[in-house]
This record gives structure tokens, sequence and C-alpha cells, in this order.
């Protein structure tokens, strides 16, 4: 199975609502102001290459990125 690829992203000030990224890969990221719901499962079962998140908040990003 392939797994959903995400590549060469830039973004500022990114909201998320209801969002789940289940078995992706992302590749060269950089999310600067990442705020999200409580609703959203952010990531699960990723493989990261190259990738920053920074953002507001930090404790909902704590607790759902798992390794």
């Amino acid at each position: 199975m392939t797994r959903p690829q995400v590549e060469d992203i830039s973004s500022k000030d990114l909201r998320l609502r209801d969002v789940a990224l289940n078995g992706a890969a992302l590749k060269d990221v950089t999310i600067d102001g990442l705020a999200a719901d409580g609703q959203s499962m952010l990531f699960d079962a990723l493989q990261l290459e190259h990738v920053t998140l920074r953002g507001g908040n930090q404790e909902l990003c704590r607790h759902r990125l798992r390794p």
C-alpha cells in the first residue's frame, strides 16, 4: 500500500478543524503558526522527513504527536 505524500509545503498561521492525517509521508514541510481545535487528531503513524511545526497550540501538538 502506498502512503499519501505531502511534499514541499510552507504555510503561516494555519488553523486545523476536524482534521485527521493518518499514515501519510511528509517531506520538506514547514508550518509556522499552527493552531487546532480540540477535536482534531493531528498526526498518527506518519513518516516525517525535514518537518517543522511551530504554533500557538503547543499542548495539543505535544499530546497528539506520536513518534
